[in-house]
Formats: C-alpha cells, structure tokens, sequence
C-alpha cells in the first residue's frame, strides 16, 4: 500500500518529494559518485546495470535529488530506473523516520513529517496522540503530504479519498488492498477539516460524514484512541459553518460527548431568519443545554416565539406536538437549575438533551404551554430585579 501511495505522490510532486536525513545504514556517498552509479544505470550488460540500481538505493535519501533529475534522462533505460530507485528509496526513509517518530519521547522532533506541529496543537503530543499519528501517516500519506505541499489542493484531495474510502462504487477490495474504513483514514480527514490553517471548504467536509460509521463510533466512545478523536472531533465543529450539514454536527456533538459543538449550535440560534430546519434549532437546543451554562440563557431567549415544530408525524400522532419554543423554554429552565416539571412538563424527563428527547416537551394543550411561558417569564423578572 505505501509503494504505491509514494508512487502517486511520486506523480504528484516531482520536485517537492519528501526530505530526511539518510538512512543510518545507507551508503555514504558524494555527488561525483551517484553521478557515476546513475550513468551506469543505463549501461550495456544487464549485471552491471542491476549492480548499480543496487548500489544507488543502497545510498538512499542523499540520491535523491539526482534521482529526480534523472527522470527526464535522454536514456529511456536511466530514466525508468532511475523512477523505480526513486520510489524505493522514499518508501525506505518514509518507513526508517516513521519508525524513529514513533519512539521518539521528544514532541519537538518531527522527523520530517510538518503535520505534526499541527496535529500536537490539537490532539496534543503524548503517547496517545503519537500513536494515532503514526497510523494516520500509515493509512493516508498521501492526503497528509497533499496538505502540507499544497494545502489549495487539500479540498480536492479529501472529496477524491472520502469517495474512494465510502460510497457505492468502491469495489469490496479496491487497489489499496483496503477493506473497511480505517479509523485512522477517517481521523485524518477530521484532522485536515478540523484544521484552521487550511482552507477546507464544505464540500469536502460533507464527504466525511458518511465515513463516521459504527466501527469509528465504536472508536471514540471507549476504544483505545478514544481521547484524540474526539479532540479532532472537538476541532472539526469548531470549524462548522453551518449549512446543510448543521444537523449532523449537533448529532456528533450529543452522540459522542463533544461540548465544542457549543459554538456552531449558538451562531444557528443566533440565525434570525431561521434558515435552519426546525429540527437543527432543536438539536441546537439540545447542545446547549447539555454543554451550555446560565450566560446562554440570552442567546436562547428570541426562540421562545419560534412556534415552527420538526415533527412532521404530528397529525397523527396522540401525544403532544413539540414546537421549538417548547425546547427553547425547557433548556433555559435546564441551565437556570430549575425542574422541568415545575413549569408543566408533564412527561419531559430532565435529562432530555442526554436522551435527544425533543417530542417529549410538547404540551398537550397551548394554554399549558402559555401557562408554562408565563411562569418562566415571571420568574426572569423576579431574578432581574434582584440584580
């Protein structure tokens, strides 16, 4: 999988290919003597030039450079061995500074690999973190290398492995020899959308949502990288921009405990037009009351006239329909420390944002839920006039 994940970046970045100190058991060499082995490359005995394309990646990272150049060689033969000691020699010192990465005690040592700073600033730098690094560059060294050389591509990179990672039209093993989604794939795509250096745009984070399956689900809420995914999790919905994939970030929120969804599920309540669906307001709702604290009670306020309700089954259903308000006014009495049942919930439990119970607020009749309103108002200017 790695050769031929090298082979593309290889395509990808001729002139930018990766950079490390030499393997400790390379070759030492000068510039006089690969210059030497790669013009033996194209030699007339086959032994002769099977020895030096031995001897070259033998030299390892320090052929390099000479190996790039020897890519456009007039010489068809220099030139196509000159690819294959290439792609050799990469993967080589990819899996020689991975190899001393992983049991490096020292975070300010990168071994070449640039993500890293970024990565520590948001998962952090300890063994887990390390851990989980080492398996993302395993799974996708590729999309990350993509990031650091060309983070204007990086968009386009995601939308093409996310499509290739899920979806319908992946065959059950396609060329990466891949299987189910790793969650180390899935936790690079989270980093590099969670990443706020790089201009991800929306389109390439809504490929991502699918791949958050049971097995990463599994994951994150008591598997072994439990920790740093929802760190990258935390980073990825402070990134939110709302839109049509609103919803489904106030669901990672609430399913997998992540109290950053706080931000993105304020600026939709702050939506004075309403262009969220009902039932993203009330999920919103839902984060707030369960992350929030009493300095949101103002942001939640203007919902207590939003009579819109998600529940489309209403007509025929026998319970109480639940409008937004209803949610709006049972998180404000949630974050004031009071008991739902006090203001007439009948059947709300008070762990409702833990439950996503949103149907259960409603109020049977509307003069309950007038009643309701009233009692709260007049305990908000009691509260006020204590100030």
């Amino acid at each position: 999988m790695l050769i031929l994940a090298r082979k593309i970046l290889l395509l990808l970045f001729t002139s930018i290919l990766c950079v490390g100190a030499a393997s400790a058991d390379a070759m030492a060499a000068d510039a006089s003597t690969i210059d030497a082995l790669i013009a033996r490359l194209g030699a007339d005995k086959y032994a002769e030039r099977e020895q030096a394309s031995r001897h070259i990646v033998a030299v390892g990272i320090s052929a390099r450079g000479a190996l790039v150049k020897a890519l456009n060689h007039v010489d068809a033969e220099i030139a196509q061995r000159a690819r294959a000691a290439l792609l050799t020699v990469i993967e080589a010192d990819f899996q020689n500074r991975l190899a001393r990465f992983a049991i490096d005690d020292d975070p300010q040592n990168d071994h070449g690999f640039s993500g890293w700073t970024r990565f520590k600033r948001i998962v952090g730098s300890d063994n887990m973190a390390r851990v989980l690094f080492v398996e993302m560059q395993r799974a996708e060294a590729v999309l990350l290398e993509i990031a650091e050389q060309s983070p204007d591509k990086t968009a386009d990179a995601m939308i093409v492995r996310s499509a290739r990672l899920g979806g319908d039209h992946r065959p059950r093993y396609d060329e990466y020899g891949e299987d189910d989604v790793s969650v180390a794939s899935v936790a690079a795509l989270l980093f590099l959308g969670g990443d706020a250096q790089l201009a991800v745009a929306d389109r390439a984070r809504a490929k991502v949502y699918p791949l958050l399956d049971d097995g990463f689900s599994d994951e994150v809420r008591g598997g072994r990288n439990m920790a740093p995914l929802k760190k990258l999790l935390g980073a990825w919905l402070t990134r939110s921009s709302g839109g049509p994939q609103a919803m489904q970030d106030m669901w990672i929120s609430l399913r997998y405990e992540i109290p950053e969804g706080i931000k993105p599920a304020l600026a939709i309540l702050a939506d004075g037009g309403f262009e969220q669906q009902s039932r993203t307001r009330e999920y919103a709702l839902l984060v707030v009351a369960k992350f929030g604290d009493r300095s949101h009670l103002g942001a939640i306020e203007p919902l207590l006239s939003d009579t819109s309700s998600s529940d489309s089954g209403a007509p025929f259903r026998k319970s109480a329909r639940a409008e937004v308000r209803d949610v709006a006014l049972a998180t404000m009495i949630h974050l004031s420390g009071q008991k739902l049942k006090k203001f007439g919930f009948e059947k709300a439990s008070e762990k409702f944002f833990d439950e996503y119970d949103v149907d259960s607020l409603g109020f049977s009749t509307n003069a309950k839920r007038q009643a309701a309103l009233t009692k709260w108002r007049s305990w908000r200017k009691s509260q006020e006039a204590k100030k």
